[in-house]
């Protein structure tokens, strides 16, 4: 694995937790799932989080896992992301940090996001952002 000290790896660069996945030293889910209780430890004071994937985060985690296993894992698989409230993602309500678009389920992804998750991220949620994106 490599050598980031006492450091979690959600805070290691993507580079050496894509490298500790590929050598098989850790897993997608291991790491999907220390996300999740880091948002549960911090975002009741941060409020950073709006929503939650639980289970796509798990989900996507999961099959990071097997395409590792599989040798066919794409450029960011189980890497996780936290996708910011100005940019769609098809079945959640993006909100672009307006409470006049509560309401707004958006159907489609947005570009960066539909790139993000062909390259095999991991989608944590969405973040807050300021009143349209400002």
């Amino acid at each position: 694995m490599p050598d980031r000290g006492d450091e979690s790896p959600i805070c290691w660069p993507i580079a050496s937790l894509i490298e500790a996945y590929r050598e098989g030293l850790l897993s997608p889910v291991e790491v999907a799932d220390e996300v999740l209780a880091r948002i549960d430890r911090l975002n009741p004071s941060l409020h950073a989080y709006l929503v939650r994937f639980d289970d796509l985060t798990r989900g996507q985690a999961r099959e990071a896992a097997a395409a590792y296993r599989a040798g066919r894992a794409l450029p960011l698989s189980g890497v996780p992301v936290s996708i910011k409230d100005t940019f769609p993602l098809a079945g959640a309500v993006t909100t672009f940090g307006s409470v006049v678009h509560r309401q707004n389920h958006t159907l489609h992804d947005s570009g960066v996001v539909r790139r993000l998750r062909v390259s095999g991220a991991v989608f944590t949620g969405k973040t807050n952002t300021a009143e349209f994106g400002q």
